[in-house]
C-alpha cells in the first residue's frame, strides 16, 4: 500500500498543513506474527514556529491535561517538535508528541560538558479514545559512544531484535566513514519498555542493504512472505532503527524510512 493511503499519513499531513515541517517518516514495527506499517512521524524545528503556532498545534492535538503541563514546561528548551501516529487497531490509534533537545546536547558536546547520558527526546503518547492514559517515554542519548561502544551494548543482549540491530550496525559501519551514530536508549515508567534507537542517516543505506538481517528477523517472527515486505520498501533510504522490548513485553524491531 502506498504510504499516502494510510490513515497515519493523512492524519499528520492534515495536522501540519500550513506549517513548513522538516521531514516525514514512516516506520515499520515487526513483532511476533505481526507487522505494523501504519506508523508515521513528522518534525518541525521550534525556531520556525511562533508562540501562536505552537499553541495552535497543541490545541489541535488535544493534549491531555498532564501532557499539556509537561509540554509547556519543556517547550522553551526544545529545538524540535515531532508529531506521531501509530495504529493500535482498526479504529484506535496512539497520538504522539515528542520534544527534542538536540541543540542543548550539541552545545554541551562542543564545550565538552556532556555527561554519559543526556535526555534527547521526551515523548508524550495517549490513545485516541482515552486521554487519561498518558504514556511518557524518555529517550536518553549516549553522545560519547563510538560504533564499537554501541556494538558492545548491543552484544550484551541475545534477543533476536538486538542481534538484528547489531547486524544492521555492522553493515552501516562498513558503508560509512563516520565512526559514530546517534544512539538512544528508551524507557517508560510503569511498564517493561526497554529499547534502543539508532540513527543511521549518515550511512546513506537503503532497505535493500539490510535485506538479509531483516528477512531473518521477519522469518523468526513467523511473518509470511517476508520478501514482499522487503521488496516493497527496497529502494527507500533507511533513516533509523529501533529494537528491544515494547510496553507490552514483546520483542520488536522497527525500521524508519524518510518519505517526505
Amino acid at each position: 500500500m502506498n504510504y499516502k493511503n494510510y490513515s497515519g499519513f493523512t492524519y499528520l499531513y492534515k495536522l501540519l498543513s500550513g506549517f513548513c515541517f522538516d521531514a516525514m517518516e514512516q516506520s515499520v514495527k515487526i513483532t511476533d506474527g505481526y507487522v505494523n506499517c501504519n506508523r508515521f512521524l513528522a518534525g518541525i524545528e521550534t525556531s520556525k514556529l511562533c508562540q501562536e503556532e505552537a499553541l495552535s498545534l497543541k490545541e489541535t492535538m488535544a493534549l491531555p491535561d498532564q501532557a499539556r503541563s509537561i509540554f509547556e514546561h519543556y517547550y522553551s528548551q526544545a529545538s524540535s517538535l515531532l508529531f506521531g501516529y501509530e495504529s493500535i487497531s482498526e479504529d484506535r490509534y496512539l497520538k504522539k508528541v515528542y520534544l527534542e533537545f538536540w541543540e542543548s546536547i550539541a552545545d554541551k558536546a562542543l564545550n565538552q560538558q556532556c555527561g554519559e547520558t543526556e535526555l534527547m527526546h521526551l515523548g508524550l503518547k495517549w490513545p485516541s479514545d482515552n486521554h487519561k492514559q498518558l504514556i511518557t517515554t524518555e529517550y536518553h542519548c549516549r553522545p560519547l559512544l563510538d560504533i564499537r561502544g554501541i556494538d558492545r551494548i548491543l552484544s550484551k543482549n541475545e534477543s533476536e531484535a538486538y542481534k538484528t540491530a547489531r547486524a544492521v550496525l555492522n553493515i552501516a559501519a562498513t558503508k560509512s566513514q563516520d565512526r559514530s551514530f546517534v544512539f538512544l536508549e528508551a524507557a517508560e515508567k510503569d511498564n517493561c519498555r526497554s529499547s534502543i534507537d539508532l540513527n543511521l542517516y549518515k550511512a546513506k543505506l537503503q532497505i535493500s542493504d539490510i535485506a538479509f538481517p531483516l528477512k531473518k528477523y521477519l522469518s523468526a517472527c513467523k511473518i509470511s512472505d517476508p520478501e514482499s515486505i522487503i521488496n516493497y520498501f527496497n529502494e527507500y533510504p533507511l533513516g533509523h532503527i529501533s529494537a528491544g522490548i515494547d510496553r507490552y513485553g514483546r520483542d520488536f524491531f522497527s525500521f524508519y524510512i524518510e518519505i517526505m
